[in-house]
């Protein structure tokens, strides 16, 4: 029970890291944030690789966290994403 009070803990003060960070006010929104036993979990969607770095930067120094497990996709207005292509890769590699 007290791990559960910790990670909803950090859940919150990570919600709230990153909303009042200025990279990431209008992205807040399509990061989910996760913990599990002092494990961040991000997942999400952002327009570039720098904005998905910083969001792990941002995070770091959170009080009780263990790891960052940063599972953020990259997707640009270009069209062009990390999700497509870790799904071309797998689709290439089964065969």
């Amino acid at each position: 029970m007290m791990k559960e009070v910790t990670d909803n803990r950090i859940v919150s003060q990570a919600r709230v890291r990153l909303c009042q960070h200025d990279h990431f006010r209008c992205h807040c929104e399509s990061i989910d944030i996760d913990c599990r036993e002092g494990r961040l979990v991000l997942m999400g969607r952002l327009p570039s690789f720098y904005l998905k770095q910083v969001l792990q930067t941002v995070l770091r120094g959170l009080p009780d966290v263990q790891r960052i497990d940063n599972r953020v996709d990259v997707v640009s207005p270009t069209g062009l994403s990390s999700e497509s292509s870790e799904r071309a890769n797998g689709e290439l590699s089964n065969g």
